[in-house]
């Protein structure tokens, strides 16, 4: 196992979030210990807490599934906190069981989460790995003959059945707020659509949460993209067959990070055919299928909130040569900066070795770091039970696939 992977293993299991109590009891599946999710320990679906009747069943019967489930809630997690790491807000969160989150963050978890949820599954059936799905054969027309800008190809293969995910994610996922409208005297019925009479704060935000878990399953959905394999002699490509696949998530993150940019604010319109939705500075319009929507501002995620679920941006490294959200202006929110010295280790001269192996040396180098200063907040705001250890930081080109630019920073005095 490289040095990355196993810093990083322990950082993501860290620093899941845990959002809106039992509102998404689904997202607890994602600090389920990893043994549980990976077969070498049973499922304890008696002690999740929050599943409905439901959704437990479906833990019984199918605990493959759960285990799709918990991967895609933490690769949602993951690309969340990949989006968002330059920001003051990276996708973590004190967990607190009456915490609501109707901001923009909040729209971006239930999106990305629920489209991790799509991700997961497909790749499940795909693989094999779940026993009630297989390829979609409906995607395309199997056999036929058909033409592209590089020429003539035929659809075969197995396509990713992004369809069976969708249904599914949709079922288990959308149930705990479909049970809170039904609460609220709403009913849905099975187009997602709604007629009421009255509604609640509960109501509206449950309305909202499943117009963003829409969101996030509807952007993999239209993400299937055409792959091919070339067939003939000596790698020549006289025949071609096609599938269509979702691509990496990664994709997914940055499309959501797109419509969390111009995300809508929104406010809830009762009437004779029941609630909806409709922009907040332009009461005549509904927000689009494909929109993110929120019904409160963000805080300035500066300090420690407890009612937000904001940790802070005390001792967060922040970049003095930066004009981004990353820097020691944006980052510290007023309060300065301190400097600190840390010990850089990174792979070097790394070398290919046949076949087909990759070898590196281990380059150590003591560098200066600045961190948002932690001393100027109020006592009360100091961000408890936050551990810090090693931090793993990478620059874009970890995530355009090489691994060559990550450092393991190891902190040389207290944060």
């Amino acid at each position: 196992m490289r040095l990355f992977d196993s810093v990083a293993i322990c950082l993501c299991i860290y620093l899941i979030p845990t959002w809106i109590g039992s509102t998404t009891a689904f997202w607890f599946l994602s600090d389920i210990p990893v043994g549980m999710l990976s077969g070498t320990g049973p499922l304890p679906c008696e002690h999740i807490p929050g599943l409905l009747k439901s959704q437990r069943h479906v833990c019984l019967e199918q605990p493959e599934v759960m285990v799709s489930i918990g991967e895609g809630v933490r690769t949602g997690i993951e690309e969340c906190q990949n989006q968002f790491r330059n920001s003051r807000w990276n996708c973590t969160t004190i967990q607190q069981e009456d915490q609501a989150v109707g901001s923009r963050e909040g729209a971006f978890v239930h999106a990305i989460s629920s489209a991790g949820v799509v991700h997961s599954i497909t790749r499940g059936c795909s693989s094999g790995d779940l026993t009630n799905c297989a390829c979609d054969k409906k995607v395309t027309p199997a056999g036929v003959l058909q033409r592209d800008e590089k020429g003539n190809f035929s659809w075969t293969g197995c396509s990713d059945n992004v369809r069976y995910a969708v249904r599914f994610a949709r079922k288990f996922v959308d149930v705990v707020e479909q049970q809170k409208l039904r609460e609220e005297g709403e009913d849905l019925d099975s187009g997602g659509n709604n007629n009421a009479h009255h509604h609640t704060n509960d109501g509206g935000r449950a309305l909202i949460n499943l117009h963003n878990n829409r969101v996030g399953r509807k952007i993999v959905q239209e993400s299937l993209v055409k792959q091919c394999k070339c067939h003939g002699v000596s790698g020549s490509c006289a025949a071609r067959t096609c599938w269509m696949a979702i691509p990496s998530f990664r994709r997914t993150g940055d499309l959501l990070r797109k419509k969390f940019d111009v995300a809508e604010m929104v406010v809830m319109s009762s009437g004779s055919d029941g609630i909806h939705l409709r922009a907040m500075d332009r009461p005549r319009r509904k927000p689009l299928s494909t929109d993110l929507v929120y019904y409160e501002p963000s805080p300035d995620y500066c300090s420690t909130n407890y009612v937000t679920g904001s940790l802070g941006t005390g001792g967060r490294v922040c970049r003095l040569n930066s004009t981004g959200a990353d820097s020691c202006e944006i980052m510290c929110c007023g309060r300065g900066y301190d400097t600190r010295r840390v010990e850089r280790t990174r792979q070097c001269h790394c070398k290919f070795k046949w076949c087909c192996n990759v070898e590196c040396e281990q380059c150590t180098e003591t560098v200066d770091e600045q961190v948002s200063d932690i001393n100027n907040l109020p006592q009360s705001e100091f961000p408890i039970n936050v551990k810090h250890s090693h931090v793993v930081t990478c620059d874009n080109s970890f995530f355009n696939g090489s691994d060559n630019d990550c450092y393991l920073n190891t902190v040389v005095g207290p944060r």
